[in-house]
Formats: structure tokens, C-alpha cells, sequence
């Protein structure tokens, strides 16, 4: 049986003192000066012990004895969250402060996990979920033949979105602490040879095909949209999401500069790279548009994040056109995708590249793309635009560059 006490010089609360089924004595603070409001307390002991004394002290029962007891004390009915709906308060949260690129990306992983623990347990009480579960899904994607870099991917929403119930006093403790993170092995992009850049570019401002067949005036345009693209990643270090999302309205000739904001910034900086003469010299062939909105890259932009693959396959595609060996990583298996070296992404490798082989520090560089520790961040959130311009026109000139191609055919250059 449970008991009541009160030790007056030692606390103004009273306390309960009971022994558990495996013989253990417990003394627990009600927290509570009042003995009736105390012994309420004391009463939701003593149910869950003789509930756990014929093996029917379980998760239900648990809450209901809570909420039964937390009525008592507060005189309000305590509110119970399931898993499906305190995840899907939180994207709604992330749909409206963050990225359209970060929502999409999180919803698939809480849609995924929501169907791998089913129905029942989506619809369970948050504070019933556990690591176990987290674990067998972390484990059930890495049998399948998930990457480790991409197990770390799907479990940060769920890790993010369970610590904020742990803040919010939803959860005691997030069960992801009792999760093994599988550790990824880095495999990353390489930069662009020199001799790769010009098929890559030769490519693109061909007119004819591979047979000497004229291409048509859409295929022309689409060509010239990646070749646009490509320039993008070459002398701004873009990403493929923001090079062909850029827009006019980001090109500033005057100043001899570009502004845009990248879609993976978590804050919303602003990025303002100098032009470099190349590009300044590229984009002036382009087609004017009358819309300042307009994008550069018309045949390729406004494709939204969900469908962003389609666009990177498009990009291997055309390497792959060009000649060029977009380098295969380690063999994957199950449903682990081959990693390749070159990609559209590798344009912001060759783009950092250039700027370390012309000895540009680290942190300009970093500062150029981007990316950035926050002790760099805040160390260099000052950095002169003159500064930056000279980083950029350090980059030499492609056109100064001899560099003989395999595509007679086609028309070189930018």
C-alpha cells in the first residue's frame, strides 16, 4: 500500500511512499501543499500499482490514470498528441518558414516512415513512440541498400521534429538519442577538367547533331538554356535549383554583379557574386527579355524541387552525349543509387577550384559560395565587394586557353 507524508521542516510538499512489484521502496514529491489535491496523487499511485500487480498496467492504461489524474489536480482535460499529427504540425511549420526544397524533402521521409511503423502506430500517442521503432526503419533502409549518407538525411527531420516535442514538454526525452546512426563514408564531386569543360560547353553550342542533321530551334534553345546553366555553375558556383531558377532581375550589369539568395540557405542570405568577364561576355549573347522576372534559363526554370531529378538525369544525359565519364563511385546495391563523380554539382567544384588555384584564401572562397563554418560566418561577414571582385577576375580566361575537342562539328566557346 501506498502512504502519505509530510515532513514539514524539510519540505512544505507532501510525498508518497510505495514499494513497486519488484520490491523496491519509492518516495515521491506530489508537489502539492494541499493533502486533498496530495491524495489524489496518491490514489493514481496505487491504481497503477495493482494494475502492474496483475499485468494490466499498460500504455492506456498509463494515460488514462495520468489524465484522469492531471483533471483532478488542474481541473483541465489533458491533451494527448498522435505521431501523425505532432509530425504533421510540425512540416506545416517548416512549409511556412522554410524552403519549398526542405518541405519537400522532409515530407517524404515522414510519409515513408508513417507507412513503415503503419497505421496503428501513426495514430498512437507521440509519447508512445520508440527507438526501437526509429531503429528498425533506420536498419530497414539500410538493408534495402539506402546509402548511410542518405539514412542520416531521413533520420534529421524526424530527430528535429522529436526534439522539439521534447522542448515543448510533449516528450520527457526524444527516443533518438537511443538510435545508432549509421556513419557514412564521404564519396564527392570532382571538378571539371579542363578538356571535359570544352566538350561539355562545345556540346551545347553545337547546331547540329552528332550525323550533321541541323538541330531544331526548340532543341537549339534547350541546348543554349543548360549551356546558360552551365556558365551559371561555372563562374557563380550555382547550384542546378538556383541556376536555373535565377532571373534577370538577379543580373546586375552596372555594378558588374549577381545577386541571389541559394535555396539551401537556412537563414536567406543573399549571395552577391561579382560578374566574371566571361560570363558578363556570355550573357550579353543571350536574348533580352521583357520581363525583368524572366528567367535565363527559360526552357529549364520554374521546374519545382520535387521534380528537380528529372533535371540532373537531363545533365547526365548530356554528359554522357559529350563524351565525357561521369566517373562511377563504389558499387551500390538494392536500392542505393551509383554515386557519380560528375555531375551538374561538379561545376561548383571546378568553380572553387579555380578560385583556390588562384590563390584565393579559403574563407573569401567560402564566402563566394556560401558555404561556410559559423566561425568562418561571422569571422568574414564584412568581406569588401572590391575584394570580391578581384577573387573573381583572378579566374583566368577560358578563351586565352587553347584546348583542341573531339566534335569537329560543332561551334566552340561559351
Amino acid at each position: 500500500m501506498a502512504s502519505l507524508h509530510r515532513d514539514k521542516l524539510k519540505s512544505p510538499f507532501w510525498y508518497v511512499s510505495y514499494r513497486t512489484p519488484d520490491g523496491r521502496q519509492h518516495f515521491k514529491s506530489t508537489k502539492e501543499t494541499d493533502r486533498k489535491k496530495a491524495e489524489t496523487f496518491l490514489s493514481a499511485i496505487e491504481e497503477s500499482l495493482l494494475r502492474a500487480r496483475v499485468g494490466a498496467f499498460t500504455s492506456t492504461a498509463a494515460r488514462s490514470i495520468l489524465a484522469g489524474l492531471y483533471r483532478e489536480v488542474s481541473g483541465q482535460k489533458l491533451q494527448f498528441i498522435t505521431v501523425r499529427a505532432w509530425f504533421g504540425k510540425c512540416l506545416a511549420r517548416v512549409e511556412q518558414r522554410r524552403r519549398p526544397t526542405t518541405h519537400t524533402r522532409y515530407q517524404a521521409v515522414i510519409e515513408t516512415f508513417l507507412e513503415f511503423i503503419g497505421p496503428a502506430r501513426a495514430n498512437a500517442p507521440l509519447e508512445s513512440l520508440t527507438a526501437d521503432e526509429i531503429q528498425l526503419f533506420a536498419d530497414s533502409r539500410l538493408d534495402a541498400g539506402r546509402s548511410a549518407k542518405t539514412i542520416q538525411s531521413d533520420l534529421k527531420p524526424l530527430g528535429k521534429f522529436l526534439k522539439d516535442a521534447e522542448g515543448k514538454g510533449l516528450l520527457l526525452k526524444s527516443p533518438m538519442g537511443a538510435v545508432e546512426i549509421p556513419e557514412a563514408e564521404a564519396e564527392t564531386r570532382d571538378p571539371f577538367s579542363e578538356g571535359e569543360l570544352s566538350s561539355l560547353l562545345t556540346y551545347l553550342s553545337a547546331t547540329a547533331d552528332a550525323e550533321g542533321k541541323p538541330l531544331s530551334a526548340a532543341e537549339r534553345a534547350h541546348r543554349r538554356d543548360w549551356r546558360t546553366a552551365a556558365n551559371l555553375g561555372l563562374y557563380l558556383g550555382a547550384r542546378l535549383g538556383d541556376a536555373t531558377g535565377l532571373r534577370w532581375s538577379s543580373v546586375d550589369y552596372t555594378r558588374k554583379q549577381i545577386r541571389f539568395t541559394p535555396e539551401k540557405s537556412h537563414k536567406q542570405h543573399e549571395l552577391m557574386v561579382p560578374i566574371h568577364p566571361d560570363l558578363e561576355t556570355y550573357l550579353l549573347t543571350l536574348p533580352s527579355s521583357d520581363k525583368a522576372d524572366g528567367f535565363l534559363c527559360p526552357t529549364l526554370g520554374g521546374v519545382k524541387a520535387g521534380d528537380r531529378a528529372k533535371l540532373s538525369k537531363e545533365f547526365a544525359a548530356i554528359l554522357a552525349a559529350a563524351g565525357i565519364d561521369r566517373r562511377a563511385g563504389k558499387e551500390k546495391h538494392g536500392m542505393g543509387r551509383t554515386f557519380y563523380r560528375l555531375g551538374f554539382h561538379s561545376l561548383r567544384h571546378t568553380f572553387t577550384s579555380m578560385l583556390a588555384d588562384a590563390g584565393v584564401s579559403i574563407e573569401l572562397r567560402a564566402k563566394l559560395t556560401g558555404h561556410s563554418t559559423l566561425a568562418m560566418n561571422d569571422l568574414y561577414t564584412h568581406v569588401a565587394d572590391d575584394t570580391k571582385r578581384q577573387a573573381i577576375e583572378s579566374i583566368p580566361s577560358r578563351s586565352k586557353r587553347k584546348v583542341i575537342t573531339k566534335r569537329p562539328d560543332a561551334t566552340g566557346g561559351l
